[in-house]
């Protein structure tokens, strides 16, 4: 798909939507200004429960080779995001772990392998040094949202949830960055952040293709990176082993 959009010389876009939350975006500027400093490090928490009731049925989600599991269905957008903020990744270090191995098919009504991860914790490498450990599960009981912090020489971000954003200084200098989204308001945006940035990056894609520039979201060339270190991990998982990443 990359090499045809390539060689068509098409606008396209992966929905990668994270690259258009407010928050996100103050983070990228942050960073870019260089305001905290060289980076030393990064942990990341994006854990849900929605998989945690043995009760549910077998479907693409249990199949991995359909797409499903944490890694490919979540783990994708954390991915991207931190490639967006740091750049290629050099190297991964992954466990993928399933919880509930079988799930009943309604179909059949018989049990089914689940062949997809529930839990994915991995590290990634980044070449120009800084290193980023994640977790992203779904079957965390009481989880309280996605949790990112970046640790730099001179200050760190602390973004928890999807709004709350705070910096802290070497000095000791604490502020609040955290910004209120107008689209939650919006009836058909329930206070979903996922729908109101999905709403920005639809909508740069359309003026993408009106004026003809280059999209502002990830294209097919950055989702064929972040697959490759997706599939990077599993191999590590697998191979109980540190992968390096062939990039394009």
């Amino acid at each position: 798909m990359y090499k045809a959009v390539e060689k068509a010389g098409v606008i396209h876009l992966v929905g990668h939507q994270m690259r258009f939350q407010l928050q996100k975006i103050a983070v990228k500027k942050i960073l870019e200004n260089g305001d905290l400093g060289r980076i030393l490090h990064v942990t990341l928490d994006y854990s849900t429960s929605n998989r945690i009731d043995p009760g549910l049925p077998w479907n693409w989600w249990s199949d991995i080779k359909k797409g499903g599991g944490q890694l490919y269905t979540m783990g994708s957008h954390q991915i991207d995001l931190l490639r967006w903020w740091f750049g290629e990744v050099k190297w991964v270090n992954g466990e993928l772990k399933t919880v509930t191995d079988q799930r009943r098919d309604l179909k059949s009504n018989k049990l089914r392998k689940v062949t997809s991860d529930e839990i994915a914790s991995f590290q990634l490498g980044f070449e120009n040094g800084v290193f980023a450990s994640c977790v992203v599960s779904s079957v965390a009981i009481g989880w309280k949202g996605p949790s990112i912090q970046i640790y730099g020489e001179k200050g760190s971000l602390f973004l928890e949830g999807e709004q709350n954003l705070t910096m802290f200084r070497k000095t000791t200098t604490v502020h609040d960055l955290s910004i209120k989204d107008p689209l939650l308001m919006e009836g058909w945006v329930s206070g979903s952040e996922w729908r109101a940035s999905f709403t920005r990056m639809a909508d740069d894609f359309l003026h993408s293709i009106r004026d003809g520039r280059p999209v502002g979201g990830a294209t097919f060339g950055d989702g064929l990176k972040t697959h490759r270190a997706m599939e990077a991990i599993r191999q590590s998982s697998q191979e109980k082993r540190r992968v390096e990443i062939r990039q394009l």
